[in-house]
């Protein structure tokens, strides 16, 4: 009879562990664009125009483990979120269902970035680091020391881009991670760049505007006006600006130019949403408003009397937003009023998710949920 001995049982069942924890997701391709993007797209602009009913039901929770600080990114039938717990977790859409768990060496609060089969994530710990992971078998590509990210790091032209703390934006190659520049921005870039044609525009914190060439190559520089937190939004040939001392400013992306102005009195943190006739924005007390894309004239406001530090999207005809507190709300666009409030669990400050129907979010109290 075959004797098998403690060591050699604990032995067998660390190497199946570490076999189950390199399968990571099985060949993923997003659907439409081949990337998935935090904010829609490059452009920032997170408008859905699909036909969106909302029920206001839990469809699922998912319990991953507090806290959780970056949104879930959606990439075909998974979810896939990173957590400071050093994990990347895979949630199947239809049933919340754990799929895989894999294990990094470092803690990750950012938004996650897939493209074509590779997700690119930076972490936040002792020695900051910006990996590539093949979705397909786990396996890591490469990954550097970097300084600590605020952000995602986005890929756009061949090329991967991200800012660090220390004020860079490094432009690296996607195959092995090696760079091939760095900007030095003079302060925190606390948002998302922009990339259309060959061209970057990015700010630092104090508001310093920049348009470089993928080259790095600087075209234009504009000093700051105000104190940015919000990502800047594209639309039209234009850049829309949130400022925190309640200016929107919106630019000739071409110029830099000043094309519209609009004081509201008031904080901004978060993007706003700009359709073919109206710009949507939410201040960071719980004010949403609606403002005339033509003419810069206030439609509608509404208080929601909550502390909102998540950038809203639309989805459908609702505008969507979560509050520090954890309520869900879904406003009418046409005229600002609630028609869902949905009470949660935990504190949420990463941005909602609208995907195949449905809205996924993320709470600090480690859940993930998804509602329809």
């Amino acid at each position: 009879m075959l004797k098998i001995t403690w060591k050699f049982l604990c032995f067998s069942i660390f190497l199946g562990v570490i076999s189950c924890g390199s399968r990571f997701m099985v060949n993923l391709e997003a659907p439409q664009y081949g990337f998935v993007h935090p904010r829609k797209d490059h452009s920032n602009n997170a408008v859905y125009e699909d036909e969106f009913v909302f029920k206001g039901d839990l469809v699922w929770k998912c319990k991953i483990g507090k806290p959780l600080f970056g949104s879930p990114l959606p990439v075909e039938k998974a979810l896939l979120i990173g957590a400071p717990n050093r994990r990347i977790y895979s949630i199947d859409v239809e049933s919340g269902r754990i799929i895989r768990k894999h294990w990094v060496d470092i803690a990750i609060k950012q938004e996650l970035y897939y493209e074509k089969g590779i997700l690119y994530f930076t972490g936040d710990d002792d020695w900051n680091k910006l990996i590539a992971i093949d979705t397909e078998n786990g396996r890591r590509l490469w990954d550097k020391s970097a300084g600590a990210s605020l952000r995602s790091p986005l890929k756009y032209r061949d090329k991967l881009f991200f800012t660090t703390k220390s004020g860079k934006l490094f432009c690296l190659q996607p195959e092995d991670g090696d760079k091939l520049w760095d900007f030095n921005l003079k302060d925190i870039p606390n948002t998302l760049p922009l990339f259309w044609n060959e061209n970057i525009f990015i700010s630092n914190m104090r508001g310093d505007l920049f348009l470089l060439n993928t080259s790095g190559e600087v075209l234009l520089k504009v000093p700051g006006t105000g104190s940015i937190s919000a990502d800047p939004v594209r639309y039209s040939g234009t850049i829309f600006i949130p400022y925190m001392d309640g200016n929107l400013i919106w630019y000739a992306d071409s110029s830099l130019e000043i094309l519209g102005q609009i004081y509201l009195e008031t904080e901004f943190l978060h993007s706003p949403l700009i359709t073919r006739d109206f710009i949507y924005i939410l201040s960071k007390s719980g004010i949403f408003f609606a403002i005339d894309y033509h003419n810069g004239t206030v439609l509608w406001e509404n208080d929601l009397g909550e502390v909102i530090i998540s950038s809203p999207i639309l989805a459908g005809d609702y505008l969507v937003c979560t509050s520090l507190g954890g309520t869900l709300y879904l406003l009418r666009k046409d005229n600002g009023q609630v028609e869902h409030k949905v009470e949660l669990v935990g504190m949420i400050s990463s941005n909602p998710v609208y995907y195949q129907g449905r809205l996924f979010l993320a709470s600090e109290d480690g859940y993930l949920y998804a509602l329809e």
